[in-house]
């Protein structure tokens, strides 16, 4: 018999559930649910007693009335960069908080007008066909498409939401996950990993994550699976994507000849670009050879940059703004309270801080009350 909770949408419990990077069996210690009754729950083949879903929701830290909610859809491939070591628990987290994130959009679509989707429209009939030159073209039919001309990208993070792409960083809790990037409701995200604080490597990630939206948003999923053979080329044809559209040939070819470790490090911090990638785009670019790549790398280790660059630790990282700008926005024009919000997005304060990248103690402070004086007689 059905318990009174109709509406409860499976796919609720498993975004809420991979997103914290638990299996059913960790759910069910925390929350003394069993395991083999979370997965009747998530296969819709048993609705929940109120009771225990208040203790699902407590244990994940999601309101109760976010398993109410309606489920999101993404039929859309997610493009993962990350190492090859991590896990598919990782991609779940990121993979999750991506859609999740997307239900906060979602909402804030009621008051907030976001900018227009601005992706340069680049017709590729098939990615396996992709070259590197054709490649380093489509970078820079991009970068005429927003006029950055061939100088330094100022900041990556804010060149996506300027065309409409939403960003969301948060932590995954693993150095192995760098991104993610994903097609929903016709919308553009991306993800980008919190774990590793560089400002240089985050660059590149956000330009990697952008030549998916770009070059693969026609891939069909079972493309893009680690036991594919098309899988390396892929992130090949991303890592490629976001070398030539960070560092145009035109203006980084001759900056890179003869280069050294030195020479190289003042080349880092104008064009916002490690060591360890000007070596490879030197090498793209035919400035340098096997041999001299080689010896390159080879110094790199024996100064301990392998380990970290010098300036890494120097340079904030690019956050992104979006999302919290919009939120101050309602509160500050009198649309909602904070407290409201909590209600309003049916996710807790902890979450809708990391998502949307609010202060730490944003719903910790109360929100001014301002009072209009009687008119006088």
């Amino acid at each position: 018999m059905r318990t009174g909770v109709e509406n409860f949408v499976s796919e609720q419990l498993t975004l809420a559930r991979q997103a914290r990077g638990l299996t059913r069996i960790s759910l069910a210690e925390i929350s003394g649910v069993s395991a083999p009754t979370l997965s009747k729950w998530e296969n819709k083949s048993q609705y929940p007693s109120f009771n225990k879903l208040e203790k699902v929701a407590t244990a994940l830290n999601f309101p109760v009335s976010w398993f109410l909610e309606g489920s999101i859809k993404n039929d859309s491939p997610c493009f993962f960069r990350s190492l090859k070591q991590a896990t598919k628990c990782y991609q779940d987290i990121s993979k999750s908080k991506l859609i999740i994130a997307s239900s906060i959009v979602e909402k804030l679509e009621d008051w907030i007008e976001f900018p227009e989707l601005n992706l340069p429209d680049i017709s590729i009939p098939n990615f396996m066909s992709l070259t590197n030159q054709g490649i380093e073209n489509i970078a820079l039919q991009c970068r005429n498409h927003w006029k950055l001309g061939i100088a330094p990208i100022f900041n990556m993070i804010e060149l996506l939401e300027n065309s409409g792409v939403f960003v969301i960083r948060d932590f995954v809790e693993s150095k192995d996950m760098d991104g993610v990037s994903t097609w929903i409701n016709n919308k553009a995200f991306v993800f980008l990993s919190a774990d590793k604080e560089n400002y240089y490597r985050g660059r590149f990630d956000a330009a990697h994550e952008l030549a998916h939206l770009i070059l693969h948003r026609e891939v069909p999923s079972k493309y893009y699976t680690k036991n594919n053979s098309t899988y390396q080329m892929i992130e090949h044809q991303a890592n490629y994507f976001a070398s030539c559209f960070l560092m145009p040939a035109e203006s980084i070819g001759y900056q890179l000849e003869y280069p050294t470790l030195d020479k190289l490090l003042i080349l880092k911090k104008r064009w916002g670009i490690s060591v360890s990638a000007l070596i490879m785009r030197a090498e793209s670019l035919n400035i340098i050879d096997a041999d001299q790549k080689k010896r390159l790398y080879k110094n790199l280790s024996s100064r301990g940059w392998r380990k970290g660059e010098p300036l890494d630790d120097e340079t904030p990282v690019e956050t992104s703004k979006t999302l919290s700008d919009s939120i101050s926005l309602l509160i500050e024009e009198g649309e909602c309270s904070k407290e409201s919000i909590l209600d309003i997005f049916h996710l807790s304060a902890t979450d809708l801080v990391k998502l949307c990248n609010l202060p730490e103690y944003f719903f910790q402070e109360k929100s001014n009350v301002i009072k209009f004086k009687p008119k006088s007689k």
